[in-house]
């Protein structure tokens, strides 16, 4: 198994590495029956590599952060499908966004949510249902998303729920290991300011990438819903 370099060259080969990881860590029932669930949009990058070494589905499971206009990057909290909602109230109303502004920033992330479902395929819940699902993203820094997407999925009585990720803020592990089964990081790092850091080539991920990706890993059968 290859050494964790200090920095990945971009998302496919932090993805790689990964995979080799998971190969010898996860149990032969995952191996044989897990389905790899990327987070849009980098984490899809990161989870067709996986999806590709371990020759399982690769499907999507979409989430949206919330933040404040006058700070698009940071996260006050996160929305994910079956109605989870995570805020950090403090800190919504430190920057502003509460009441109507609140609802409106709700309402507008949650049709992209539903944009975003309709676009990348996002299964119905029951093709998940009491599956070993494989989450996957590019890194973690809040951990705000991820833990939404955590707790929608775990609604949905999977057999076993692990995250897998390359890099990760050493708080933010310790925040979600609760959350799953297994949590698998390449890197854990004391204070992570910035996923991107960790990568020579952060570059944005459109929905092309995302949907070719997507459907270039078709090849692995995509399982369907439990009748």
């Amino acid at each position: 198994m290859a050494d964790v370099p200090h920095r990945w060259r971009n998302r496919c080969h932090a993805g790689g590495l990964l995979a080799e990881r998971l190969a010898v860590a996860l149990p032969p029932e995952v191996l044989a029956d897990g389905l790899v669930i990327g987070v849009p949009r980098g984490g899809i990058v990161v989870a067709a590599a996986v999806a590709h070494r371990l020759g399982r589905p690769l499907l999507s499971w979409c989430a949206r952060k919330l933040a404040a206009g006058v700070s698009p990057e940071y996260a006050i909290g996160a929305i994910a499908p079956g109605g989870v909602q995570l805020l950090h109230d403090d800190e919504a109303r430190r920057l502003g966004l509460e009441g109507p502004a609140l609802q409106r920033t709700i309402n507008r992330e949650r049709a992209e949510l539903e944009r975003r479902r309709s676009r990348y395929g996002d299964p119905p819940a029951e093709v998940l249902r009491h599956r070993h699902l494989i989450v996957v993203d590019d890194g973690l820094a809040t951990g705000l998303t991820i833990e939404a997407i955590l707790r929608s999925l775990a609604q949905l009585s999977p057999a076993s729920l692990r995250l897998a990720v390359p890099v990760a803020d050493g708080s933010t592990v310790d925040r979600l290991r609760p959350l799953v089964d297994e949590l698998l990081v390449l890197r854990r790092v004391r204070w992570l300011r910035s996923v991107g850091e960790w990568y020579d080539d952060f570059r944005p991920v459109d929905d092309a990438t995302v949907i070719n990706l997507l459907e270039r890993a078709h090849g692995a059968a995509v399982p369907q819903a439990e009748a």
